[in-house]
């Protein structure tokens, strides 16, 4: 399907600007006044029928018909033919020397195609049309071309300022003279220079065709604010290292685009794609050194309390006495699409940061940690919160489908940051294998779960295990497996038997053994309770269990 174009107010050269120029005086149209619109490219006297091989769109035609007068009628017919596929922008006919009127078939010819056939005064001479077409048409062009000069240099000039995103919208305005905005998709982040823009929702975008002076892609765009709905404007996309594209809004009011406008649009849309740039390499670089700083207060590397309070100090975070941590864990359910999983944490990382201040971060991959500084404990991080944020972002197209789980530390003070790093993990490596569901959890709220994490010796832990388990595990880890897998899926044999690749008759008989000969009855609600105990237990002890 043909893309729409952007509508550009014409101030080239056309057939119908040529009328005005003084060596067409006493000229008029005679057929094709359809096409007066047709942009002059180059002119040239028409001196031999074979305009196939010099003939280019755009061409203006000077010509008696002389050429013509030598050719058959099956030759005229073929001629007219190519003339019409070369889409000349017009001819102007000097009566006179061979035809006193333009032939019968030109004139049909022209009037089909909507080639303008202009006939000219029977004094006027070749070299005066051909200058005054000429030099009109380099005229347009040099002019153009000194504008763009003129505005490229000026923004060039102003990126050497190393401007604001706000200080390049003010002088995008000024030079198009209408209201300018950007958006940066990922972040929601809205900066108009209309106070009716400052908010932006909902934003639909139509590609464009892409025409001349155009480097990057066009759209039209809709979008809601806050005060209007259905509100319409120019975008133009500015790529980012993100990967998410940041969009150059260009209210035209339905105003028509002249093509230095579409010029100056480039030279802001370059502007503003290097302050990105820019910003980008700056936060980069702070983000290296914030992460490092981070996982060493989470790990405890700071071994003394000073080291801590400099550390501290270094990410802003010192001045309040409380401290909380949230690790957030995505599993990507498309593997296809594995390689987006670190658009994740940025996108909570960017809904986080916008509600709470006071918070750095630690990421990893596809594991974020982040660390939040409270006046009081009454101020701690709520379930709530991080359950809203994630299912905004589990709702939201422009993000892979993921589960994940979530886990918030108790609220410490500033000198046991690792202490509540030592919880989020305990939580982390308890609920890590259980990829396929969502979990939100809160330390305090573990119960019995706290008295295994808080056992620094893992390998005690096998004494909390249910001796009918312990004995299981130890005469026959296949049946064990099956009856872990099995309260990993719910009890559902199936799934069970999919997940070990075996038949699901396979399962009932396993489950069957383990009931007969070591008293294990899945069904019953304190065995199967057990069941989930030994499971939590050796993901603790990073033990493998039998498939």
């Amino acid at each position: 399907m043909t893309r729409p174009r952007i509508q550009i107010k014409e101030e080239t050269l056309t057939a119908r600007s040529v009328l005005d120029l003084a060596s067409f005086e006493g000229a008029e149209v005679i057929a094709g006044e359809g096409g007066l619109g047709r942009t002059i490219s180059n002119a040239m006297v028409m001196e031999a029928a074979d305009i196939e091989r010099w003939g280019r769109r755009g061409i203006f035609l000077v010509t008696s018909f002389f050429a013509l007068e030598p050719l058959s009628l099956e030759e005229r017919t073929r001629f007219l033919q190519r003339l019409v596929a070369v889409e000349p922008a017009g001819i102007a006919f000097k009566p006179g020397r061979l035809y006193a009127e333009a032939p019968g078939d030109v004139v049909a010819c022209c009037d089909r195609a909507d080639i303008p056939l202009i006939q000219l005064a029977t004094e006027t001479k070749y070299e005066s049309i051909l200058a005054d077409v000429m030099g009109s048409a380099l005229d347009t062009n040099l002019m153009l071309l000194n504008r763009f000069f003129s505005i490229h240099q000026r923004t060039m000039k102003l990126a050497l300022e190393q401007p604001s995103i706000h200080v390049i919208l003010d002088q995008a305005k000024k030079s198009i003279g209408m209201d300018c905005s950007y958006y940066g998709r990922s972040s929601g982040t809205c900066i108009s220079t209309s106070p009716r823009a400052v908010s932006l929702e909902n934003l639909s975008l139509k590609e464009l065709h892409r025409g001349h002076y155009q480097t990057f892609h066009y759209y039209h765009a809709s979008f809601d604010t806050a005060t209007e709905q259905g509100r319409e404007a120019l975008a133009v996309m500015i790529p980012t290292t993100e990967g998410m594209p940041a969009y150059f809004l260009i209210h035209t009011g339905g105003r028509t685009l002249s093509q230095l406008d579409v010029m100056t649009i480039e030279s802001f849309t370059s502007l503003l794609q290097m302050e990105l740039l820019k910003e980008s390499a700056i936060e980069e670089r702070l983000f290296r050194r914030n992460n490092t700083l981070v996982h060493d207060l989470l790990l405890g590397r700071c071994t003394t309390k000073a080291a801590t309070d400099e550390s501290l100090k270094e990410l802003s975070i010192e001045s309040k006495p409380y401290y909380q941590v949230l690790l957030v864990r995505f599993q990507i359910l498309d593997a296809k699409e594995g390689a987006r999983v670190t658009e994740l944490p940025h996108a909570l990382r960017q809904r986080l940061k916008h509600q709470h201040y006071s918070v750095v971060y630690y990421e990893s991959n596809n594991r974020i940690i982040f660390l939040r500084n409270l006046t009081s404990e009454a101020q701690g991080l709520k379930m709530s919160t991080v359950r809203g944020i994630l299912k905004d972002m589990c709702a939201n197209p422009d993000l892979p489908d993921f589960t994940y789980l979530a886990t918030l530390s108790g609220i410490v003070g500033r000198y046991d940051i690792q202490r509540a790093n030592d919880q989020v993990m305990g939580v982390y490596r308890l609920f890590d294998p259980d990829r396929g569901h969502n979990h939100l959890l809160c330390y305090e709220d573990l119960g019995i779960y706290r008295i295994f994490l808080n056992i620094e010796d893992h390998d005690k832990l096998v004494q909390f295990m249910d001796p009918h388990l312990r004995r299981l595990r130890s005469e026959n880890p296949l049946v064990f497996g099956t009856l872990m897998a099995l309260t990993d899926n719910n009890l559902n044999f199936q799934q069970t038997a999919d997940q070990l690749y075996v038949h699901h008759k396979t399962v009932s008989y396993r489950v069957n053994r383990a009931r007969e000969s070591y008293g294990i009855d899945i069904h019953d609600s304190d065995t199967l309770a057990q069941l989930v105990i030994a499971r939590r237990l050796l993901t603790l002890m990073g033990e493998d269990i039998p498939q």
